[in-house]
């Protein structure tokens, strides 16, 4: 899984592999939906999909890093969010990093890009609404903020 060895895929588009459009049409990635719903739930969805390989077959980015998210929050019975923090963020003084932009810090939350297929830079989100700015968005193992 943190190899992005898993078999799973994301819905990027990035190439064509049939299975990028399955993920696609269920929705993960619109509306930032993997942010807005438990990490659970994300895992449930996405285990009434198909793998786009055998695990281990080859490297794919893909949504692996919400998977062991979930798994880390089964394990430990507490909320991923919860966890990082007490564990990672605060020993390591990671005062601003989370996976919500608190009002205060909203000035120095960038934009996400992403690359289409014309190879110049596209704002995904620039901050306005953006679910990061939701003190309620679902934590995700492959989504945090931090500042730039």
């Amino acid at each position: 899984m943190l190899t992005h060895t898993s078999g799973l895929a994301y819905g990027l588009g990035i190439d064509n592999h049939p299975v990028e459009k399955v993920y696609q049409e269920a929705g993960f990635l619109s509306d930032f939906v993997a942010l807005r719903i438990p990490l659970e739930e994300v895992v449930a969805k996405l285990a009434e999909l198909p793998s786009a390989t055998q695990p281990g077959a080859e490297w794919r980015y893909s949504i692996a890093y919400d998977v062991i998210g979930h798994l880390i929050e089964f394990i430990t019975d507490k909320p991923l969010d919860l966890l990082l923090k007490e564990r990672i963020f605060d020993p390591l003084g990671m005062i601003d990093t989370g996976f919500f932009v608190p009002e205060d810090n909203r000035d120095r939350f960038g934009p996400m890009c992403s690359f289409p297929e014309e190879a110049k830079i596209s704002a995904v989100d620039k901050g306005e609404n953006s679910p990061f700015q939701d003190p309620d968005i679902a934590p995700s193992g492959g989504a945090s903020w931090s500042p730039r």
